[in-house]
């Protein structure tokens, strides 16, 4: 073979150094954004919306815990996390998922839970109505054996949430979340007819719910195996131990003692003291944090598990939108309460940008220096400010921060009763921002809506390279708050001349708004497709409304500005019997496209068109996803998506359409 000469040599070299910067591009047409590709590690993202924690066992015979995950019904599967290093801080770092085979022919959507025992056996665990199916987990294969059956005796129920720990040797606690069932007769059970369950479902005239808030307590079986054939449950305590539900499980060993650590739904972290000679839990304790304060998940939901090292150790707990590590500096507080410090986002080895749950997108130069960065939305509450370290045409998105207003974090949480469809969504923020120059200063500004239906405004009083957000402050019309559907990302922009504010109202119809002072809007009236029919957003009732995220952005480059819509799956847009996406054949979450076809001062809107990428429609899944527009990786006015399982997606304009060729 003759040998390349020096230029043929020094052109591969070339072509090679080429590819390999390119391949780090962090847009991909069609393909989430990854994290900066200067990382080499940033937060853990979940597979899909939530990411239910198994338990951490040694795969690869080292030090060091892997993690098991299996994820929800939206992108159903048994995921394996490697352990790779530790973070600066001392947090670990998990590889990506590689996803493993479980012991059935369909995946499940069953409670799962791995146990590793002092021998190192890895075990896998799955509920089943009122049994328990296990399997022994082949470290090489990546697969669990043919299962076998525990029946579970005793529980007032099915089995929902289940541990199963190692207490010494030969010795095991099996572990069982019962709900209090109790109904009186002020609180009647919910009907099952759904026309009458809203008025059950809901707050009352003193304005309290109509329901008894649920709770939970412990039922468990000690054995002398992890393998039995029958377990006789008995109750371990009361069953006022939370609000919801107990929803993981694990084993924490201080000083010789032995403590039964519990998540919550609504992210408390319980500790009870072990007697495995009595075979009985101490009265609840809490973890507080190094201040004596007892800690609270950031997120909803409280899946955990253990992780100990000899470098390292603490608990890990898995929620929707973010998965967290506590270290444990292995100390008591003057109370006798377990401390564990506070929160820290877990890391994994080159992520996707991940932006906890249901991200909502803006592209816009929040910091001033010429880029477009990201400020989000999420299902948490939060609004995040995701720095560009590079450019637009090459962007380098850094990890999320916390966007703070007044000195304090922007952090939306609607509480007992400020959220329609009850307590129980008590953790759900549902912050969906619009980054605009409100008030012509120069500076961006942020208009929210949210899980309360509230619609206000930050206004930034900092420079251009500095925001600094007032606290929130609501927008008023007539006087009263303005006040409509739920988890609206209002459409904001300037329209003839004037700012102009679009949001989706009480009738759950798209209504227009222009701006009269800072704080105070006057009304436009509804929008229309052609000059009367008004356009609906929804056909369910309830907690389906609304959702819709607004965006006014000429999209098809006319010199009109039109309207673009990311939907939940149930929207049906511009009215209920054919209206998109939920009557189109494959419904999900879309991007829909309302071209105007009036003007800025009176517009008319044609019906609407979901967009397709590369001839097929974009499909976000099941509860929303929001859009953003900005010349992101070219000349072209491109596309950014925000999914439900917290990454944003980038189209190139030229990969889209919407029944008539891009511009």
């Amino acid at each position: 073979m003759k040998p390349l000469s020096f230029s043929a040599l020094l052109l591969s070299v070339l072509i090679l150094t080429i590819s390999n910067v390119f391949g780090q591009h962090s847009l991909v047409s069609g393909k989430p954004i990854k994290l900066n590709p200067d990382s080499t590690y940033g937060r853990f993202a979940l597979p899909s919306v939530n990411g239910f924690m198994m338990g951490t066992a040694h795969v690869n015979d080292d030090a060091y815990p892997d993690l098991f995950l299996y994820s929800d019904k939206y992108n159903p599967g048994t995921f394996l996390y490697q352990f790779e290093k530790f973070g600066k801080d001392g947090t670990p770092v998990y590889s990506d998922k590689r996803k493993i085979t479980i012991p059935f022919e369909k995946e499940t959507q069953n409670k799962a839970v791995i146990l590793e025992n002092d021998r190192k056996d890895i075990l896998g665990y799955w509920a089943f109505g009122n049994e328990l199916k296990y399997g022994l987990f082949d470290k090489k294969n990546l697969t669990f054996s043919a299962p076998k059956t525990i029946n579970v005796k005793n529980l007032p129920g099915g089995i929902t949430h289940f541990g199963v720990i190692q207490l010494a040797a030969s010795r095991y606690l099996f572990l069982f979340t019962v709900s209090d069932t109790v109904r009186s007769a002020k609180y009647p059970a919910t009907p099952t007819d759904p026309a009458r369950r809203h008025q059950y479902e809901s707050y009352g005239q003193e304005g309290f719910w109509q329901q008894q808030l649920p709770k939970s307590g412990i039922y468990g079986a000690f054995t002398d195996r992890p393998d039995v054939s029958t377990l006789d449950t008995k109750a371990l305590t009361s069953l006022t131990q939370t609000y919801y539900s107990l929803e993981g499980y694990t084993l924490y060993t201080l000083q010789g003692e032995q403590y039964l650590i519990a998540g919550t739904t609504l992210g408390n972290i319980h500790a009870y003291q072990i007697d495995a000679q009595k075979e009985t839990l101490s009265e609840r304790g809490y973890i507080t944090d190094p201040e004596g304060q007892t800690l609270r998940n950031p997120a909803i939901h409280g899946y955990l598990t253990y992780f100990k090292s000899p470098a390292q150790q603490g608990l890990i707990v898995s929620s929707e939108g973010g998965i967290y590590f506590y270290k444990s500096d292995e100390k008591k507080n003057k109370n006798g309460s377990l401390v564990l410090r506070k929160p820290v986002h877990l890391l994994q080895s080159n992520p996707d940008l991940y932006g906890s749950s249901l991200v909502v997108p803006e592209l816009v130069d929040w910091d001033g220096d010429g880029d477009l960065d990201i400020v989000s939305g999420t299902s948490l509450g939060y609004i995040y400010f995701i720095e560009n370290a590079g450019t637009n045409l090459n962007p380098k998105y850094k990890t999320p921060v916390n966007i703070k207003a007044g000195g304090y974090d922007i952090y939306i949480q609607p509480g007992y009763n400020q959220d329609i469809q009850g307590p129980v969504e008590t953790r759900w923020g549902y912050s969906s921002p619009t980054v605009y120059d409100w008030n012509g200063d120069g500076l961006p500004d942020i208009l929210t809506g949210d899980s309360r239906g509230k619609f206000n405004i930050y206004l930034n009083k900092g420079t251009r390279t500095k925001p600094a957000l007032e606290p929130e402050h609501p927008l008023y019309l007539d006087g009263l708050d303005v006040h409509g559907a739920w988890r609206v990302k209002p459409g904001v922009g300037k329209m003839a001349g004037k700012n102009t504010y679009v949001m989706i109202d009480t009738d759950d119809e798209f209504h227009l708004y222009r701006q009269l002072d800072n704080y105070n809007l006057l009304d436009g009236g509804k929008l229309t497709i052609g000059d009367s029919i008004p356009i609906r957003a929804n056909f369910k009732k309830g907690g389906e409304i609304g959702r819709s995220k607004i965006s006014i952005v000429d999209w098809d480059q006319d010199g009109v500005k039109d309207l673009l819509v990311g939907t939940p799956r149930y929207a049906t847009i511009p009215e209920p019997k054919k209206g998109m996406p939920f009557r189109l054949k494959d419904n999900g979450a879309a991007v829909v496209f309302l071209r105007n076809s009036g003007t800025e001062e009176r517009p008319v809107y044609e019906y609407p068109v979901a967009l397709k990428f590369k001839g097929e429609r974009i499909n976000m899944g099941q509860h929303e996803c929001g859009v953003a527009t900005g010349y992101l990786g070219g000349n072209s006015l491109n596309l950014v998506v925000g999914s439900e399982t917290g990454r944003f997606y980038f189209y190139k304009r030229e990969d889209l359409d919407w029944g008539q060729k891009a511009k």
